[in-house]
C-alpha cells in the first residue's frame, strides 16, 4: 500500500511539474488560477459530452458538409483515408476536392464521397487556378479540411496561400494538416490573418517549421504560444499528443503510446476525423480533443487485431464504428 501511495504521489508531482513547465505564468499565480492552467486529460466522458446528438428525424444535412482539399498523384491514399475517417465519424456529406487524377482513381474505392475534380499540373498536383472554383464552393460547406497529400510544389503552396486568404472562410473551421502546414509555415502572416477558426495538426517537425525553432525547442509551451499567436487550436502530435486550445486550456492524451501508428497516413485519418466533427457543429477546440481520443482508440483496436507491425492507418476508419459503439 505504501508503495502504491508513493507511486501516486510521484505521478501527481510529475503532472504538477509538467503544468508549470508548459505554463510558466502559473508559477506565481494563485492556486485557483494555477489549477485552471494544469494540463487536463482527454477522457471518454469528455468525448461523450461533446459529440453531437443523433436525433431519429435527422437527415444528411443535419450533420453538416465537409470539404476536403486533399491528395495529389503522389499521395492519392491521403485523400481516401481522410475522407473515410470523416464519413465514419458521422458527417452528413464529405466532398473531396482534388486533382482530377486522384478523383478518377479513387472513385472505384469509395462510393460515399462527393468528388470535385480540380485542374492539375503535369505532375498531378492541384493547380493554383483551382482557388477560384473553391471560392465558389465554400459557402455550401460548414468546415474545411486541407493539406493531406497536397505536396509542397509551387502550385500547391500558392493554392494554400489563396485558401488562407479567402473571405468565404470567415468563422468556418479550417483543419490544416501535413503539407497544408508545410506550405503555410513559409507564410505565417497569412495564418495570423486567416479569417477561419483554425485547427492545426502538426507533428514535431512541422511544429518546428511553424515556430521557426529547433526540434528540441518544440514542447507544450511552444504549442500554447503558437495557439495564442494565431488564435488557433494546435494539436501537437506525439506519443502523448497535446492540444493547446484557443480558450487557453491545455489537454493531453494519456496512456496512448502505440507504435503501430508510426506510419504514413495516420495523420490523414486524424485530420479527416477532426474536420468531420467540426462540420457537425462541434466547437473546433472540442473537436480537436475528441478527434485525438477517437483516433487513439481506433489505433488500439487495430493494435489488438493486427499488431503493431502489421496494422495500417487505413485500418482505422473501419474500426471507428467499434469505438463509437463502446463509447
Amino acid at each position: 500500500v505504501r508503495q502504491i501511495n508513493e507511486t501516486m504521489k510521484d505521478r501527481n508531482r510529475r503532472r504538477a511539474l509538467i503544468s508549470v513547465l508548459f505554463c510558466p505564468a502559473a508559477k506565481n499565480a494563485p492556486s485557483g488560477a494555477e489549477e485552471k492552467r494544469m494540463i487536463e486529460p482527454i477522457t471518454a466522458e469528455f468525448v461523450r459530452n461533446v459529440l453531437p446528438k443523433r436525433p431519429p428525424n435527422a437527415h444528411k444535412g443535419t450533420f453538416g458538409k465537409l470539404l476536403l482539399l486533399v491528395g495529389s498523384a503522389y499521395y492519392p491514399g491521403a485523400a481516401c483515408m481522410a475522407v473515410s475517417a470523416a464519413l465514419r465519424a458521422g458527417v452528413g456529406i464529405a466532398a473531396v476536392a482534388s486533382a482530377r487524377t486522384v478523383t478518377t482513381g479513387c472513385i472505384g474505392r469509395l462510393s460515399e464521397p462527393v468528388w470535385l475534380p480540380l485542374p492539375e499540373t503535369e505532375d498531378g498536383v492541384i493547380a493554383r487556378e483551382a482557388a477560384g472554383l473553391l471560392r465558389k464552393k465554400l459557402p455550401g460547406y460548414q468546415a474545411v479540411c486541407a493539406g493531406c497529400g497536397l505536396t509542397c510544389e509551387p502550385d500547391a503552396e500558392a493554392l494554400v496561400c489563396e485558401l488562407l486568404s479567402l473571405p468565404e472562410l470567415l468563422d468556418k473551421p479550417l483543419v490544416l494538416d501535413a503539407d497544408g502546414i508545410n506550405c503555410a509555415a513559409k507564410h505565417i502572416d497569412l495564418l495570423e490573418k486567416c479569417p477561419a477558426r483554425l485547427v492545426l495538426t502538426p507533428h514535431r517537425m512541422e511544429m518546428a517549421r511553424l515556430c521557426g525553432c529547433t526540434l528540441e525547442a518544440v514542447d507544450g509551451q511552444a504549442a500554447a504560444e503558437l495557439s495564442r499567436r494565431l488564435g488557433a487550436a494546435v494539436v501537437l502530435k506525439s506519443e502523448a499528443t497535446l492540444v493547446a486550445r484557443r480558450d487557453g486550456r491545455m489537454f493531453r492524451l494519456e496512456n496512448a503510446c502505440n507504435p503501430g501508428l508510426a506510419k504514413g497516413g495516420s495523420g490523414d485519418v486524424l485530420a479527416g476525423l477532426t474536420g468531420s466533427l467540426c462540420a457537425q457543429g462541434v466547437d473546433p477546440d472540442d473537436a480537436a480533443c475528441a478527434a485525438v481520443w477517437l483516433h487513439s482508440q481506433a489505433g488500439f483496436e487495430a493494435l489488438r487485431r493486427f499488431g503493431a507491425v502489421s496494422m495500417l492507418p487505413g485500418d482505422l476508419p473501419g474500426l471507428l464504428p467499434e469505438v463509437f459503439r463502446k463509447l
